[in-house]
């Protein structure tokens, strides 16, 4: 993909006719220290949330539902994302852009980045569809465990298939006296790339967008159908009233929560995304490279912003795997009741029982 490998020659970086505004040194700086920041922090955070999470729903088997199962999955998926963007961020920030690791990793750290997209995508769609199904069709045909088992395959097995012919074209090359992590001549012609990143796109993107935003649709118009009804219920029945909206009351509550479950996923998703398909786009039709060329003579840093927005939308692409830790023990009732019991906060009070007995409604989605 565009972000992933230099973008920008090291040759166009040398600009001798040019206009220097001076004090770009201390915007550099200041980009560095939040760049590290930023990424080391999201790296500890993201990591070892999401192993705790895999670790608690492989522990715990009422946990072993088609979402947490899906759950676990998006949490692997972060985790190697994250490491492949390590890779990348060593050679960006200690090696000044250069790849000193090897031709076997270039291909690695640079394609792992398709894979992962595409499981991820899938993995969002599934666990919106699961909640799509015990919300709006709560006595049709439920995913079972098993059936997250044969998905996850099949997610992994199309991500590792799409990622072959980059992985392939991807090579390193010695330029000056450095190596670099670059594709091959072949794929840098204009055609190839912008289809595949095309496909990518509607694969990884607009696809999962628009059937994630469908199921959210109509999860929140049967929420709220449902809550309606159990108003009505509590004013228009007078012998069973009480218990009838008590237990609509119970099943709303965890409703609630997993519709904005689905809803943050979807919104982190979108934004943490968007901003890098932008970027990937105007590479690909020639924008940046018509900004770089009409600007360097009026600036002597524009190649240097560039890279810096390539960076801003490149590490924030990470920061979807911490959503996924956050939501997890916010909005997944049971998952958050087995933390809690893990790290001995295990309590006794008036809404463990709901808990306990709503914890099949909560996980079966």
């Amino acid at each position: 993909m565009a972000n992933n490998t230099s973008d920008v020659s090291p040759s166009s970086t040398s600009i001798r006719k040019c206009i220097d505004h001076g004090n770009f040194w201390l915007i550099e700086t200041v980009v560095t220290f939040i760049r590290v920041t930023c990424f080391l922090a999201t790296f500890s955070i993201s990591t070892s949330g999401n192993l705790v999470i895999s670790y608690i729903v492989i522990r715990t088997r009422r946990l072993w539902t088609f979402t947490n199962v899906m759950m676990v999955n998006y949490s692997t998926v972060s985790i190697l994302f994250l490491l492949a963007s390590l890779l990348q961020f060593i050679s960006d920030f200690s090696f000044g852009g250069t790849w000193p690791f090897g031709d076997f990793l270039c291909k690695m750290s640079h394609s792992a980045f398709i894979t992962t997209v595409i499981v991820s995508a899938f993995t969002m769609t599934a666990i919106c569809y699961a909640r799509y199904q015990a919300c709006c069709k709560p006595l049709g045909i439920q995913p079972k465990v098993k059936h997250a088992k044969y998905i996850i395959v099949i997610m992994w097995i199309a991500g590792i298939a799409y990622m072959l012919p980059y992985a392939i074209t991807l090579e390193t090359g010695l330029y000056k006296t450095s190596y670099y992590c670059f594709l091959s001549n072949l794929w840098k012609k204009d055609l190839n790339r912008t289809a595949y990143d095309c496909i990518l796109f509607i694969i990884s993107y607009v696809i999962p967008i628009v059937a994630v935003g469908f199921f959210n649709i109509e999860i929140i118009r049967h929420v709220n159908k449902d809550i309606l009804s159990s108003i009505k219920c509590k004013y228009d029945l007078k012998t069973d009233g009480l218990r009838c909206h008590h237990r609509n009351r119970n099943i709303d509550i965890i409703k609630k929560k997993l519709c904005k479950m689905s809803v943050i996923l979807f919104v982190i998703y979108l934004i943490v995304w968007l901003p890098f398909w932008i970027y990937a786009f105007l590479i690909n039709n020639g924008t940046i490279t018509y900004i770089v060329t009409t600007s360097r003579i009026y600036d002597c840093h524009i190649v240097p912003k560039i890279l810096i927005i390539r960076i801003f939308t490149k590490y924030l692409t990470c920061f979807h795997s911490i959503g996924n830790i956050f939501i997890c023990y916010y909005y997944n009732p049971p998952f958050s009741f087995a933390f809690k019991s893990m790290l001995g906060f295990k309590r006794q009070n008036s809404r463990e029982p709901i808990l306990r007995s709503s914890s099949r409604t909560a996980t079966n989605v």
